[in-house]
């Protein structure tokens, strides 16, 4: 057990002042523990409360399960295939295992390119997927991208790849220029800072706008230019890997890009933190040759083709969810939310049903087989991806001045209200001067927003606790 958990367990053992469970669950949230770790702790727990089992101490809190790390998602829909091995074989990274498996999905969903895809007879979906890395700076969250895009997909030299910096126009240049070659205008762009592309500025409405038609992997797309006259892009199919961190996506991305559905488009991938320590990546690779034989895998992929066909269990299930994404969409938790719904229901389920199904069966020579179990696992890690959406779009339509007092708010909310000043000048002190966070603090103060209290012993010190009309 680590040394913050054994003064937790000693403060108790020695008849310490028990906190309320809030605050108790806020500070074991926060370290991040391992099941046998919380298999330790928990009985401990229970005793202190006078409670009988888990799910009480958290009906005592008060507080939602929050989400589970991404490899226990994994585990519990018993991902499967290539994307299972891959993200695993990642892991040896820094970068957050959601991030490894994000790329992995975009770096299959170029090789797929439009060769196969579910034809719903009125349109069709095709495999071509955006997803977006959103995490604190330094959270190495293009490091997995990277690895995908240069080591496990160049190799296969089976899509292209498309500009990373400039502008829209050069990307719908590129396109043009290869469904002149090819009739097809397919391939992935890695992005490693999204505001290279997408700004505050006016003009990006026109810009936005571009970018949902081009990842509505349209059949066809007439631009006119001033130097080159008409351009003609055939059967679009653009993925894509981009990243940024909470402060920049506020910098960066126009109100209009959630009004637009740009956003909905785009699958988040939310992480506030993952703590990992690989100073010798290389070292975590249990057998060398799976790096050959995750390459072979994908490039395996781009024989598969045609329409998916749907095992008899399925569809009814489908339906299910459908039915329920539309409901949330109708009375969302968070309005924020419903567009991003609605496309779950139309488009990001089955989608990523589809991807699941070619990554279990790369070597499938006939058309690719949805089955119940696609099904619950698209479904399963959608949930997990809503469950981060709304601390991304908390950040976006905010001042600079608003900014900082949406990351030190967020900072309350994220530990219900209470947090130990230790925690704000680690927390903080990557972001701001602290000067300009107690300036803040001070003022939120004087208004009665936040009150400075002396912490429990095993809180270390000074805590700053949220009014109790803002922790609502």
């Amino acid at each position: 057990m680590r040394l913050p958990l054994q003064k937790f367990v000693s403060h108790l053992k020695r008849g310490g002042q028990l906190a309320d469970p809030e605050t108790v669950f806020d500070f074991l949230n926060r370290l991040q523990m391992t099941e046998e770790e919380w298999g330790d702790l928990s009985p401990i727990l229970c005793e202190a409360y006078g409670v009988n089992d888990e799910e009480a101490l958290r009906a005592l809190a008060g507080k939602r399960v929050p989400r589970k790390p991404f490899v226990d998602v994994l585990n519990d829909l018993e991902i499967t295939g290539w994307l299972r091995s891959v993200t695993d074989y990642a892991d040896g990274m820094e970068s957050p295992m959601a991030f490894n498996f994000a790329s992995a999905l975009a770096i299959e969903a170029a090789v797929l390119r439009r060769r196969v895809f579910i034809d719903h007879r009125y349109f069709e979906i095709y495999p071509a997927i955006q997803v977006l890395l959103v995490a604190p700076a330094g959270m190495s969250k293009t490091t997995g991208a990277d690895f995908m895009l240069n080591r496990i997909g160049k190799p296969t030299k089976a899509f292209n790849i498309l500009p990373e910096e400039g502008s829209t126009e050069g990307l719908k240049k590129r396109l043009s220029t290869l469904a002149k070659q090819s009739g097809e205008a397919s391939g992935i762009t890695v992005i490693g800072e999204l505001s290279n592309f997408v700004g505050k500025m006016e003009y990006n409405s026109t810009l936005v706008q571009s970018l949902c038609d081009l990842f509505d992997a349209r059949e066809h797309k007439d631009r006119e230019t001033v130097s080159r006259g008409s351009e003609k892009m055939q059967n679009i199919a653009v993925s894509a890997i981009m990243a940024t961190n909470e402060e920049l996506l506020a910098a960066a991305i126009p109100p209009i890009a959630l009004g637009s559905g740009l956003l909905s488009r785009i699958v988040t991938f939310h992480v506030e933190s993952e703590p990992k320590e690989c100073p010798f990546p290389g070292d975590n690779i249990a057998d060398p040759k799976e790096g050959d034989r995750l390459l072979a895998d994908l490039a395996a992929m781009q024989f598969v083709k045609g329409a998916a066909e749907w095992a008899r269990a399925a569809k009814p299930l489908y339906t299910k969810f459908y039915s329920n994404y539309k409901k949330l969409a109708v009375e969302p938790d968070d309005v924020r939310l419903s567009g991003w719904y609605i496309r779950c229901a139309k488009v990001h389920l089955p989608r990523l049903a589809l991807l699941l199904s070619v990554s279990e069966d790369p070597y499938r020579r006939e058309p690719p087989l949805i089955t119940e179990r696609h099904i619950h696992q698209a479904e399963g890690i959608l949930k997990w991806i809503s469950l981060g959406l709304p601390g991304v779009y908390d950040w976006i339509g905010t001042s600079s001045w608003g900014e900082v007092r949406r990351t030190i708010l967020k900072v309350f909310k994220g530990r219900r209200g209470r947090v130990p000043e230790a925690d704000l000048a680690r927390v903080l002190g990557s972001k701001m001067s602290r000067k300009t966070w107690m300036e803040h603090l001070n003022d939120m103060a004087i208004s009665g927003m936040v009150k400075r209290e002396t912490g429990q012993d095993w809180e270390g010190g000074v805590v700053w606790k949220l009014s109790e009309r803002l922790r609502r």
